[in-house]
């Protein structure tokens, strides 16, 4: 494995809060706003009478080890979720396919994402992941 996927890509990842999650108004007439960890989002391409191309997306923001965060996104159906009720905040650990990255894009740290990750797990309790997703 090449050192410096390993170093970029390698280990859990703690997450950051990055969308609203609910807004909710409390008995004494406040209001109180909840962010949650992950955005679903979704789009297709449409052709004629059909739908071709649908593709539903979550995006998330992960600690860099530079102690920076980076704004990604990974199709839902390359993400695995691990509950924990001991975890305070939550991870992502990337699983990759690639054993060196000579002859690989890399114009962005998403392209990097896109080419060769094969699949994500996001380890979290139960409060932190949506009970219910609604996707576009």
């Amino acid at each position: 494995m090449d050192g410096y996927l390993k170093a970029l890509l390698g280990g859990e990842h703690e997450l950051r809060r990055v969308g609203k999650k609910d807004v909710e108004q409390t008995a004494n007439g406040e209001f109180k706003t909840d962010h949650g960890y992950f955005l679903f989002s979704g789009s297709s391409v449409a052709n004629g009478n059909y739908t071709e191309n649908t593709k539903q997306t979550m995006t998330f923001a992960w600690e860099l080890e530079d102690d920076t965060y980076a704004m990604s996104k990974i199709e839902v159906t390359r993400v695995r979720v691990l509950l924990d009720d001991s975890v305070k905040t939550p991870t992502i650990t990337f699983y990759y396919a690639c054993e060196d990255i000579w002859g690989i894009n890399m114009q962005s740290l998403q392209e990097l994402i896109d080419d060769i990750v094969v699949y994500v797990v996001i380890k979290c309790n139960d409060e932190q992941w949506p009970q219910s997703i609604e996707m576009p």
